[in-house]
Parts: structure tokens; sequence; C-alpha cells
């Protein structure tokens, strides 16, 4: 029987391999980071908290829209809606697959209904949002309006990506 997600010891390195990413000078391994942290954190419920744990991870990611580099912009708030629009999976696993440790097995997971986030989950996401405009110094909402004004398209999408999550999600 596999153990539970966040119990496996490579789980904390794989987080501090995804913060040398984001934390690196490489722009490549900025955006390798980016990727890992949208896809892990809406793997499961567990992934999420062990993500939103790491307090070092989230600063730093959430830091990278102060970068004066337009895509690196665009990809931090992409990677923001992917996280905030995830339905992450129960913590309960599916035993005996390798896929057990993300809670599902991979024809599970592809078929899988959304999922309702728990209020734990909920709460994180908000405080995620919130970061978003606390790194700006402003209100998430006014940052988003204030990047969807801005004559770069990937930025304006990316913006537009968060917005609509904020008042449709």
């Amino acid at each position: 029987m596999m153990q539970g997600f966040i119990d496996l010891p490579l789980m904390p390195r794989f987080i501090h391999a995804v913060f040398l990413g984001v934390d690196s000078d490489d722009q490549s391994a900025r955006f390798a980071g980016l990727f890992a942290i949208a896809e892990f954190s809406s793997s499961s419920e567990r992934a999420m908290e062990l993500l939103f744990s790491n307090q070092e991870l989230m600063n730093t990611w959430i830091s990278l829209l102060n970068s004066p580099k337009t895509e690196l912009k665009a990809a931090v708030l992409h990677s923001v809606a992917k996280v905030i629009d995830s339905g992450v999976r129960p913590a309960a696993a599916t035993e005996g697959t390798v896929f057990s440790a993300v809670g599902a097995t991979a024809e599970e997971a592809k078929n899988a209904p959304p999922v309702q986030d728990s209020d734990s989950i909920r709460s994180k996401k908000m405080v995620l949002l919130s970061m978003v405009g606390r790194t700006r110094k402003i209100s998430t909402l006014a940052y988003l309006l204030e990047c969807v004004k801005q004559p770069i398209p990937e930025v304006k999408h990316a913006a537009y990506d968060v917005r609509i999550l904020v008042i449709f999600g």
C-alpha cells in the first residue's frame, strides 16, 4: 500500500526543487517552476496544502509579478489562474496504483467530474488572490484591471484569466 501523498519523502524535495526553479535567474527554470506549481497544486488536496504551507515558495512565486519581464508576469498570472480554477482531488487516495499518490488512477483522473473545494482549499485560494494585490501594494482587482488595460496581449489575457475566475468563479 502506498503512503499518503503528503507523507511521501520526496514531496518536500520536489517542493524545494520547484522553489529553486522559481527563484532561479534562468528564465526557463522559472517557467518550469511556474508550470510545476500549477500542475502539482491541482493534483490533490494534499498537494495544494503542501504548496500553501511553504510560505517562502508562495512569496517568491507571487513576487515575480514585480518583474519587468511581461512574459514572466503573464506566466505567473496564468499559474495563479490555474491554481484557483483547479478542482483538486479529495485527500482519500485509490490504493495500489502509481496515481494513488494524487488521489485517482489515470483513467479516473481523466474522467472525473469537477471537484468541489473544501473550505480549507477555498480559503487558501482566497489568500493566494490577496497575495497578488499585496505584492503590488494595491487591491487584487485593481491590479488585474491595470493589467487588462496594458497594450501587451500576454499580460492582458493572463489578467483576464484570473479576473474571470474572481468574478464568476
